[in-house]
């Protein structure tokens, strides 16, 4: 047994025991019996014969997973794990798919329609006991159809125990983090013995075996509130006393000098220091060029809020539902922990109940009570203040941890970590976990092209800003409620502006994640620019409510294959500042909903099942649920949506493989004008604008077809050329169908 692949051989050992040829009910898709060491060909095969979404019955699910597992270690000998030209640490050659561990092989194996049960145990598990959400074991079968679909890593979300007490949904969020050193024993596949760390190793160990990586999400910043490391641990996060209001704080007060840009400043009305919150100041902090008098101690803005604060307990019990609960020596009172809320003050966020902070700060010599209650100062943005002022009041136990969790994943033999809240992360610790293994991702949302464009690094950024409104605050949130139309085109507006902003720098040394989606969004092809405003209910009697309009499924497919597309392409060329990392079920046009955590209006997010109370939800059971936090009830489109675009995709893969020569010859990108705004016309063309130029030419209006006007002679057709459109080696009209997209020398 080769020491490589040591714990999936074990697996392949275990399929062959006699013992386990029992027969069950076991359905799979089509794309799971892909033979890897024919990829792409056979892929191709089975979208023709439209086998990809047809119900494959096996005999026994062990000789399913014992064939997969031979001809991945056959494909190993035969091509080795070569990963040239890939650079982890600055994206460069990577081509991710991102995917909860549990929803990437999730399927109805009994064929009863349900995913899993529903009771109240167990409800993963069939009639017949076999797990109907992903396991790793079941993913190690999904394998070979991503590589052949012309992926080369795999970004896996959370993966550790997940919080009980509190969680949301009938699962939980793998983002309420119970305990960050043990592995959610619900991704261990109950066919086989061994526990969800072998299986997670066996997984990571396949993905090897067929030259891809796996980069995963770790959580440093959160844990559950019913933690075991704040039961062990209670110094680490934030107690109050028990029954105290869960809100968050206010950060206004009449009598509070705030720091402006006029000097020390009272406002006397809330409105007013509004307009300066949301304005200066929120540009102030974003910046991060800040000292200590700039952070509001919400001390003195919310003295109420800081009372519901106690001292660490000294002791914890965990109660029979799994709340723990602090007692004190001396004292009759009793705390508990308190849950998180969205680290800026700046954006209108669900209150995070599943949740709670580590405290990264502590008022170490009692001279700075600012860092004692939880605000978006200790959230977040102390971590910019002043270097000896930051280092002074570190909580040093709790830093050393969070590095102990990389170190445990890095054992395991993941290629690199995306670090979630990585903005809110002090550098310092985040330099800790880049000497535990050096390829480290972050999310980051606020940095922009002209960081990429001399930062070595990845970033998750903010491509998704671009293709759906932020509804950040009121004022947003008011105008696309009186304006759905601007809603429903935003996208359109809002992509041709972030390809005018990547054409400021010639090129880039970072990547962000390069797709209009991910798992804290919805997914684009539910994005409001595929509602239809004319069967949507009407807010105030008079106006088309977007946020219950019904998604038009033609919009979805067509948004999802254009940005699938653009992002693929674009992505390609080497000095660009994308990674494209789409989520597992694009390509089938999945309906579900991930996540709403980010761009999503307030009341289309309280609309799904998880976000509801109690009595909303018995009187709404059959609510969408979120795939983050739940078990959905029935299929939602992966794996068997009969609106796919594969084939496309296969034919995208293999145009690109054309073009990348171009790609990476014309460095120069230019945005022209056309005669409307719908279209937008990329020209990518050498340094000095001589000789022939790549044209990437898509109409990002899904109702409507425009027309471009070629002066210039089209030399040849790359990928998705248009019905009406001139012949190679003549000029002029090329009709755009909506949402089409096309490549071209000109």
């Amino acid at each position: 047994m080769s020491n490589k692949f040591s714990t999936l051989e074990s697996i392949l050992k275990a399929c062959k025991n006699p013992e386990r040829k029992e027969k069950v009910t076991y359905f799979v898709p089509g794309a799971w019996m892909l033979d890897p060491l024919r990829g792409t060909e056979h892929l191709r095969e089975m979208v023709s014969s439209e086998e990809i979404i047809r119900t494959v019955s096996v005999n026994s699910p062990y000789k399913l997973i014992e064939e997969t597992i031979k001809n991945i270690l056959k494909y190993n000998k035969e091509h080795g794990e070569t990963k040239k030209d890939i650079d982890m640490k600055t994206g460069k050659g990577i081509k991710a798919v991102n995917s909860l561990a549990r929803v990437l092989s999730m399927y109805d194996h009994n064929g009863d329609g349900v995913i899993g049960s529903s009771g109240t145990e167990h409800i993963t598990l069939n009639s017949e006991g076999i797990c109907e959400m992903g396991t790793f074991i079941k993913n190690i079968l999904v394998l070979p159809y991503l590589k052949a679909l012309g992926f080369n890593t795999i970004h896996l979300q959370p993966i550790t125990e997940i919080g009980v007490y509190g969680k949301k949904g009938n699962l939980g969020s793998p983002f309420a983090i119970r305990d960050p050193f043990s592995i959610d024993h619900n991704l261990a596949d109950p066919l086989f013995d061994f526990d969800a760390e072998k299986q997670y190793i066996a997984f990571i160990e396949a993905a090897h075996a067929l030259g891809m990586m796996v980069v995963q999400e770790v959580i440093p910043r959160t844990l559950s509130i019913d933690s075991k490391i704040l039961e062990k641990n209670p110094e680490y996060g934030y107690w109050i006393k028990e029954g105290s209001i869960k809100r968050m704080p206010d950060y206004y007060h009449t009598d509070y000098e705030y720091s402006t840009s006029k000097g020390k400043r009272r406002f006397s009305d809330r409105k007013s220091f509004e307009d300066w919150f949301f304005s200066e100041y929120q540009g102030k902090i974003y910046s991060g060029k800040y000292g200590l008098d700039d952070l509001i101690d919400v001390n003195k803005t919310d003295p109420e809020y800081v009372s519901f604060f106690v001292e660490t307990p000294d002791e914890v019990k965990r109660e029979e539902d799994g709340r723990l609960v602090g007692y004190y020596k001396n004292s009759q009172e009793k705390s508990e922990v308190f849950p998180a809320f969205c680290d800026t003050p700046f954006e209108i966020q669900p209150f995070w109940q599943d949740v709670t902070y580590l405290r990264l700060y502590k008022d170490n010599h009692g001279d700075l009570p600012l860092v004692t209650p939880l605000s978006f100062v200790t959230a977040k943005f102390f971590k910019d203040v002043e270097p000896e002022i930051e280092r002074k009041y570190r909580n040093e136990p709790v830093w050393n941890m969070i590095t102990g969790y990389f170190d445990k994943f890095k054992h395991m033999g993941v290629d690199g970590f995306v670090l979630d809240m990585g903005h809110a992360l002090p550098d310092d610790l985040k330099s800790a976990i880049k000497k535990v293994l050096p390829n480290l991702w972050e999310e980051n949302l606020a940095a922009g092209f002209s960081f990429l464009s001399e930062t070595p690094t990845v970033i998750t950024g903010k491509v998704f800003a671009y293709g759906e409104p932020g509804y950040n605050n009121r004022e947003e949130m008011k105008y696309y409620e009186e304006n759905p139309v601007e809603t429903v085109r935003f996208h359109i507006k809002n992509m041709r502006r972030l390809f005018e902003e990547v054409s400021e720098f010639e090129t880039y040394k970072g990547k962000m994640f390069g797709y209009p989606d991910n798992y804290n969004t919805k997914r684009i092809g539910q994005s409001t620019a595929t509602r239809i405003l004319t069967e949507a209910p009407l807010r105030h009697g008079t106006i088309p409510d977007f946020t219950k309009a019904p998604v038009d499924q033609d919009k979805a497919r067509k948004i999802s294959l254009l940005y699938y597309s653009l992002f693929s392409i674009f992505s390609e060329k080497e000095d660009s500042p994308f990674l494209f990392n789409p989520v597992f079920g694009t390509e089938f046009v999945a309906t579900s909903t991930v996540n709403v955590g980010l761009n999503t209006h307030i009341d289309e997010t309280n609309q799904f099942f998880d976000y509801m109370n109690l009595d909303e939800q018995h009187a709404k059971p059959e609510a969408e649920k979120l795939l983050l936090m739940s078990k959905p009830d029935a299929s939602t489109g992966e794996w068997t949506g009969k609106n796919h675009f594969i084939g496309e995709i296969l034919e995208l893969n293999s145009s690109i493989e054309q073009l990348k020569p171009l790609l990476n010859k014309l460095k120069h990108l230019e945005v022209l004008n056309t005669r409307n705004r719908e279209v937008l016309f990329m020209s990518l063309s050498s340094q000095e604008g001589e000789g022939e130029k790549l044209a990437i030419a898509a109409n990002l209006d899904l109702d409507r077809e425009h027309i471009v006007e070629m002066p210039f002679c089209i030399n040849h057709y790359y990928f998705n050329r248009p019905v009406h459109s001139p012949e190679e080696g003549l000029k002029g009209q090329v009709i755009l169908p909506p949402g089409h997209l096309t490549v071209f020398t000109f």
